[in-house]
């Protein structure tokens, strides 16, 4: 059995020789798997399987043979990633490539291939799939911003970028985020959620704007654990920076914003106006306390609820460790003059007033 760190430096070798990480290769690779038994198969081909490491890369899924002298079988770019299936022991994923957008000679029919790993359950399971869709995410999201150096990837990989738009979009990642955590947690998929997010979230810094969610609307019928696992996919994809919320009544908003800003090492900026959420209780102060990175530069919850005075005194306690809080907006939130006395006093404590 090797550690991480003797199985990385085993696979380098094979990764450089064939381009798939840099000479440094740490900063390439995003994660490692145990050997698991893998199937690789094209349309209409039986299952057979074979013990593979799982390599996640930055822009690829690679399956490295085991042994003394590792090499690799096979590999698929995250960026053909099509669709995801998880259940206890088992992923189940689908790649679609486009030949005629990798070169002019080949005939316009797609191919896909389908990966099914087996025994992989618990803490691999959730690791896996948390690197895969949130790299996912990352890579469609570099691409639409032009903020990767194109020229350093292989040809075959900027081409089929070049040819994205409707295939990969930043929402991608986030959406197959949510849908494996719902399967994962028994939770039904909200499809109105889903499409919402594969559809519309756009480039830019990397803001999930759900104003317009019609699984947030009055008239869904989106549990609250699917909020609550829509905020954990927000919350691990770390590429979201900001999170709106415009003119949406749910009284499971609280669950899902508290969730993001909990779990996200990346989240700047959190707003919500006139969004009727109910109480907020000490939920917020909690999950701002939880927060890791304490990175928020912005807290806007104009018209969104209730903070009552445990709810202040939670949240201006958290609040004193937000080095970066430039704005704190909680206009209408039918706030007591208890608690905008103590919200009062911790700011001006956090200032160094």
């Amino acid at each position: 059995q090797m550690n991480d760190l003797q199985l990385f430096e085993s696979l380098k070798p094979a990764l450089v020789d064939e381009g798939f990480v840099s000479e440094s290769g740490i900063m390439d690779i995003v994660s490692v798997s145990p050997p698991v038994y893998v199937s690789l198969t094209s349309s209409g081909d039986n299952d057979h399987f074979e013990q593979r490491i799982l390599v996640v890369t930055t822009f690829n899924l690679v399956f490295i043979i085991p042994g003394s002298k590792p090499s690799i079988a096979n590999s698929c770019s995250l960026l053909e990633l099509y669709q995801l299936e998880v259940d206890t022991s088992e992923v189940q994923i689908e790649f679609k490539r486009y030949p005629q957008l990798l070169c002019k000679e080949v005939s316009n029919s797609e191919s896909s291939t389908r990966v099914r790993i087996k025994d992989i359950k618990g803490e691999d399971q959730r690791s896996f799939l948390k690197s895969l869709v949130h790299h996912l995410g990352c890579a469609t999201a570099a691409w639409t911003d032009r903020k990767e150096n194109l020229t350093t990837l292989p040809d075959y990989l900027t081409q089929t970028l070049s040819a994205s738009r409707s295939h990969i979009n930043p929402g991608k990642g986030l959406a197959l985020l949510y849908g494996a955590l719902c399967t994962l947690n028994a939770s039904p998929v909200s499809l109105e959620i889903y499409t919402y997010l594969e559809r519309t979230l756009t480039s830019g810094f990397f803001q999930v704007e759900l104003s317009y969610c019609p699984g947030l609307s009055a008239k869904s019928n989106s549990s609250q654990a699917s909020l609550q696992l829509l905020g954990i996919a927000i919350g691990i994809h770390s590429s979201v920076e900001s999170l709106v919320v415009r003119d949406v009544s749910n009284k499971h908003m609280v669950t899902l914003v508290c969730q993001a800003i909990k779990l996200s090492p990346s989240l700047k900026r959190v707003l919500l106006h006139n969004s009727k959420s109910g109480t907020w209780g000490t939920s917020l102060g909690k999950a701002l306390e939880a927060n890791s990175t304490k990175k928020i530069e912005m807290i806007y919850l104009s018209g969104s609820g209730k903070i009552k005075d445990p709810g202040a005194e939670s949240l201006a306690s958290a609040l004193t460790s937000y080095e970066k809080l430039t704005s704190l907006v909680l206009s209408n939130m039918e706030l007591s003059s208890k608690g905008n006395e103590r919200g009062e006093k911790e700011e001006r404590k956090r200032r160094g007033e």
